[in-house]
This record gives structure tokens, sequence and C-alpha cells, in this order.
């Protein structure tokens, strides 16, 4: 909930500054191409004020600790099979 919370804020603070968000990956680019285009327009400022963004939300990552408990118990069963643990078989 905490990175959802996080990521909302993110965008809009973009948004109120008229800006795109990056792409989430990575990619390679042709830096010459990129010099060699001429520079956008700025563009004019918004004829009304953006308005400010929700506040912030105080979340507990509580998700979190409760698939920790889950895989507790399920790690604690001696009736699985745990993969994770020392003396489980090997592929």
């Amino acid at each position: 909930m905490a990175r959802s919370e996080a990521i909302r804020l993110t965008q809009a603070a973009f948004d109120a500054a008229d800006m795109s968000a990056p792409l989430p990956g990575y990619r390679i680019e042709n830096l010459a191409e990129l010099t060699a285009q001429p520079p956008k327009p700025a563009k004019a400022a918004p004829s009304e004020p953006v308005p400010a963004p929700a506040p912030v939300q105080d979340v507990d990552a509580t998700a979190d600790k409760e698939l920790e408990k889950i895989v507790d118990q399920e790690r604690a069963d001696p009736q699985r099979d745990d993969l994770l643990s020392a003396h489980a078989n090997e592929e």
C-alpha cells in the first residue's frame, strides 16, 4: 500500500508540473539523434491553476506482515514439502 501511495503522489507531482512520467524500463537511445533534434517550444502556462493532490495518506504495510505470517505457518507444517529447507530433495 505504501508503494502505491508513493506512485500516486509521484504521478500527481508529474501532472502538476505538466510532465509525463518516464517509461518504466530501460532502453538504448542514439545520443546523436537526440542532440540533433531542435528543442521543443516551451508550453504556455495553464490558464487555470492545477489543483493540489490529495493529502498524503498514512499507510501501513500490513499486507507484507500478513504474507510473512502465512509463509511461516506453511513452512512450519511438517506435512508440507518445503523446498527451501536444508533437508529438501534436490532437483
